[in-house]
């Protein structure tokens, strides 16, 4: 999908973390619970074409990755794969200097 996304498109991105019980996801990691469970966890980003109403990428992360290095780099993968005219809608977890 992501190559569908043509320029001056609006892209909106966030992140949650998951929680679960299973023991076969390599990526899961105790971290900060939002839930209050005593569950490892793993990162989830998505972004949405917003004209379309689509999901356009995903990812996963480890929860020892801030909200804000997930950000840098998805913003590198949409480099990587031609999107650069577009603009991001998100929340304010993910500010940083750099990535402004």
């Amino acid at each position: 999908m992501i190559k569908e996304v043509c320029t001056s498109n609006t892209l909106i991105y966030d992140i949650t973390s998951i929680s679960t019980y299973s023991q076969m996801i390599s990526l899961l990691e105790y971290g900060y619970n939002r839930d209050n469970l005593e569950l490892p966890q793993v990162n989830f980003s998505m972004i949405g074409n917003k004209e379309k109403g689509t999901p356009v990428m995903y990812d996963l992360y480890p929860e020892s990755i801030s909200d804000v290095t997930t950000l840098k780099n998805t913003i590198k993968k949409l480099q990587e794969e031609g999107v650069h005219d577009y603009t991001l809608i998100m929340y304010k977890g993910f500010f940083s200097t750099v990535n402004i």
